[in-house]
């Protein structure tokens, strides 16, 4: 849901009239009193409608929405076709739905792509350039994957969805479905993401705050899940001590002057964690970067 950008109202109620297109095609149109009835403005009834409507009963709804509110972060997607009609038809489909979209004409050119951008979704080609959409398949990690192939027997289906595929379409598809599709990965992606953190045989339970390694149980502290979570979120990044000294600073609500975490506290809080992960396992999970920071082993 778009939040309401309360400056833009108020400037829009000084001067609606500079709000109002004249020369523009208006479709689809809502009034102006409609948009801010549903923003639950609680003095529209107060106002002058002549004023609202100065230049035009109705209002551009692209241009009202641009105004008023604050867009979302965008989903990325990336697109991995070679056939460029196909690959510009469905950019055009997922910008008309203010996704934003990321191009990749062949498998070397999407494994690059993915190491540099934040892709939430990825919509696949199996016959590719340089790296066939299988081989992709195999290397990218959660990231949802949505083929889109020509290839339409069981065999190929099936062989594609068990090698980590999430869901699998057929050319020629339909834009309604296919966007149905998205919308399917992102909120299962969202849910999962809400619910718990993944890391090779290692998970972070956000909702009780438990870490499970091959099914054993670790009881961590509120500091302990913090830093695990850090390091979690960013399984290929060093966090440097002073970011997670931060970090676990500002959950406290501790001011600098006053600082409960510092370098050697932060230390103790790693040695500790490093103890319960050894009761379970003889593997090691968190390395230290010496004079800058932490990660976890690759």
């Amino acid at each position: 849901m778009f939040g309401v950008d309360e400056d833009a109202v108020i400037k829009m109620k000084k001067d609606p009239a500079n709000l109002c297109n004249n020369t523009s095609k208006i479709s689809p149109t809502i009034s102006l009193v409609k948009v801010l009835n549903e923003m639950q403005i609680k003095d529209v009834n107060k106002m002058s409608v002549k004023e609202f409507n100065a230049s035009n009963e109705f209002f551009r709804y692209e241009k009202i929405e641009k105004i008023i509110y604050r867009r979302p972060t965008m989903k990325k997607i990336l697109v991995v076709e070679d056939d460029v009609d196909i690959h510009l038809l469905i950019k055009d489909i997922l910008e008309k739905e203010r996704y934003k979209v990321i191009s990749a004409y062949s498998g070397t050119e999407a494994i690059l792509l993915i190491e540099k951008n934040d892709i939430d979704l990825i919509l696949l080609d199996l016959m590719l350039p340089g790296l066939l959409g299988e081989e992709i398949i195999k290397k990218v990690k959660n990231i949802p994957i949505i083929v889109i192939s020509a290839k339409i027997s069981l065999e190929d289906k099936v062989n594609t969805l068990l090698s980590g595929a999430n869901d699998y379409i057929v050319k020629p598809f339909e834009p309604k479905e296919l966007l149905a599709r998205i919308k399917v990965q992102l909120r299962m992606k969202n849910n999962k993401e809400n619910k718990e953190l993944k890391y090779k045989d290692m998970f972070l339970d956000k909702m009780t705050q438990t870490l499970y390694i091959k099914n054993n149980k670790i009881n961590l502290t509120k500091t302990e899940y913090t830093i695990l979570k850090q390091l979690l979120l960013n399984p290929k990044q060093i966090i440097t001590k002073t970011k997670l000294i931060q970090i676990l600073n500002e959950n406290n609500k501790v001011s600098t002057k006053t600082q409960l975490y510092d370098e050697n506290s932060l230390k103790v809080h790693i040695s500790n964690i490093r103890k319960k992960i050894r009761n379970v396992t003889t593997n090691e999970y968190i390395e230290s970067v010496w004079g800058i920071g932490f990660k976890l082993y690759d």
